[in-house]
């Protein structure tokens, strides 16, 4: 996804009516999202990435890889980002769920935990996974 397309869309999820408003909350100048705007070939660096991110409520890998994906200088480099992000997307959720999964069962009695059909860990890792939703 091009630069300003990420912008775009955080001016859209935030209510920012302004790539003025969207340079300040975003902490860069108001000309570095012109830049973004007219450049077919620009990407945001990392901390405009992360910053994008947070605005949208997303894990700052996605933006991240997609950035890199984009910078990538052939085909192979740019599919390989795109299918390790699809992967990483897909396996990261299904992993939380498996571990929270085993963390419910082993706060489960024994015979409880038998009557599930799933095995656990003899001491299964606590996990947690907090997604915090930007306020407004």
């Amino acid at each position: 996804m091009k630069a300003i397309d990420w912008i775009d869309r955080a001016k859209a999820a935030r209510g920012w009516e302004s790539d003025y408003k969207a340079a300040q909350e975003l902490g860069i100048t108001r000309s570095a999202v012109s830049k973004y705007r007219s450049s077919v070939t620009a990407t945001l660096d990392e901390e405009v990435s992360v910053g994008v991110a947070d605005a949208l409520g997303i894990d700052p890998f996605e933006v991240l890889a997609d950035q890199a994906a984009e910078r990538s200088k052939t085909e192979k480099a740019r599919s390989a980002w795109r299918a390790s992000l699809a992967r990483l997307g897909h396996n990261g959720r299904v992993a939380i769920l498996a571990l929270g999964v085993t963390g419910v069962l082993s706060a489960l009695p024994q015979e409880s935990q038998a009557n599930t059909g799933l095995s656990t860990l003899a001491d299964p890792p606590s996990v947690y996974y907090v997604k915090l939703m930007p306020r407004g």
